[in-house]
């Protein structure tokens, strides 16, 4: 990392671009992730002979996988969510998103009892057990997605929905199939095998776009739910194609009621933190469907998987970035952490701008190139959007400093304050302004959390007070 330990083995090249400009250390910490000198990666950028040059030289190759990885989810899911709102309509993609928000609740639990505990635990373990720690976390993670796939058939009939034995099927391995690769790939790079990691997300998505091709073949009512099927199916086997790259029976068995017991340990203190999180985010779109539509679910996605192509940039900093705050900050104090966040933060939130603007300028063009005509009609929607985003962009630099000085409590704070403010403001908001009511309710949560840290930053930030009281 740049200024932080020895420099030794840094090209002049490249530690001049390092200290002339802030978008320099925006490149060099991009050049972290791809594991190519910042340089290389430069000229890679304009020159694809040898960008193909160190990416299939095996010393660059392997360590490029985090990076593939991450582009075939995002690029998967961006996609594959074009085709399926082309091909399924606004109603169709609705329905299909509504497995989507389920999912993702699914996942946030696998995230607060499995892997955020995992990631604490594993790496204070001896090389030889932290095989056998993650086959007992598999353990685990099955009953949890078990449980997450009869919840959502139970609460199908509570809320008394209009579905088909099969629509309830297709939900629930979805989700179970979601949480399950979710699972699997995050405990392969705990394990550091980015190979399973990368050649369970290819399998996934191969077979899922072997799903949405199906729709150019068949028609009728239950196109939607072979989609949602698709998904889970989909994901069950990229979750096998992970595990079984790593999975190999040692000696050492490690035990799963400790285990159970010590991600308890962890885990009851996120439960709350992660669903608050979804509520904040996703109870919006309840709102809307219960309030407008099924239409409005499938509009608001639409939006948002366009507003997410500049989210991919967060994603890939977000591998480094975090960790590389802590270490600045345990070696140079909130100076030195100011300092860098500086350096990352102004360029993301200046380029962020950028695309934010021209999104917003030709939201209605955007949403008639990407989606058809049909989709047209929604460009506020994504004008709303888009502004938003920036919002976001934010609130994600300020949670960054707050972790690193391992002060929770702002984070939390804010989350709570969504989550009353859709609870109170949503009913209102889409009644009187129907689907960008709910885009307006998105934005201005974005709004009420960088607002709230924003107050904190000061009052704690400034007067060194990490402890939390």
């Amino acid at each position: 990392m740049d200024d932080v330990g020895d420099k030794s083995g840094i090209s002049s090249t490249e530690l001049l671009l390092r200290e002339r400009t802030p978008s320099a250390t925006l490149l060099s910490h991009l050049s972290v992730v791809v594991k190519l000198p910042t340089y290389q990666l430069l000229i890679s950028m304009v020159d694809p002979v040898i960008c193909s040059k160190y990416f299939v030289d095996g010393r660059y190759l392997m360590k490029s996988i985090l990076l593939i990885d991450q582009m075939i989810n995002s690029g998967g899911n961006f996609i594959i969510a074009i085709l399926l709102a082309r091909l399924l309509g606004v109603d169709g993609f609705g329905y299909y998103s509504i497995a989507l928000i389920i999912g993702m609740f699914a996942v946030q639990l696998s995230q607060a009892i499995i892997i955020s505990p995992a990631q604490t635990i594993a790496p204070k373990l001896p090389n030889d057990k932290i095989n056998s720690y993650c086959r007992a976390t598999m353990y685990i993670a099955i009953l949890l997605a078990i449980f997450s796939g009869i919840v959502s058939i139970v609460g199908s009939f509570v809320v008394d929905i209009a579905l088909s034995t099969f629509d309830r099927l297709a939900f629930s391995v979805a989700i179970v199939g979601v949480q399950l690769h979710f699972w699997a790939r995050k405990t392969s790079y705990i394990l550091e095998d980015r190979v399973a990691a990368l050649f369970g997300s290819i399998v996934r998505y191969t077979i899922q776009f072997i799903f949405v091709g199906l729709l150019f073949y068949i028609d009728g009512d239950d196109m939607i739910a072979i989609q949602v099927l698709g998904l889970g199916i989909s994901s069950l086997l990229g979750a096998v194609t992970s595990t079984l790259k790593w999975w190999y029976i040692d000696s050492f068995r490690y035990s799963i009621i400790d285990l159970a017991k010590k991600h308890w340990g962890i885990g009851k203190w996120l439960i709350g933190t992660e669903a608050f999180n979804w509520l904040g985010s996703n109870l919006i779109y309840v709102f809307a469907g219960a309030l407008v539509g099924i239409t409005s679910i499938g509009a608001l996605r639409a939006a948002q998987n366009i507003i997410g192509v500049a989210g991919i940039v967060v994603q890939i900093l977000d591998n480094v970035v975090p960790v590389s705050s802590a270490r600045y900050y345990a070696v140079g104090g909130i100076s030195r952490l100011s300092s860098y966040m500086f350096s990352i933060s102004i360029p993301v939130l200046f380029i962020g701008l950028i695309i934010c603007s021209i999104v917003a300028i030709f939201s209605n063009e955007i949403m008639w190139i990407v989606y058809g005509s049909e989709y047209m009609m929604y460009g506020n929607v994504l004008f709303i959007l888009a502004i938003s985003f920036m919002f976001a962009l934010g609130a994600y630099f300020l949670k960054v400093v707050f972790r690193a000085v391992e002060f929770i409590r702002p984070i939390f704070y804010s989350q709570i304050a969504v989550t009353v403010f859709v609870l109170i403001s949503s009913k209102y908001l889409i009644e009187n302004y129907e689907i960008a009511g709910a885009a307006l309710g998105l934005l201005y949560s974005q709004v009420i959390s960088l607002g709230l840290l924003l107050y904190y930053l000061p009052l704690k930030i400034t007067q060194h007070d990490f402890t939390g009281k």
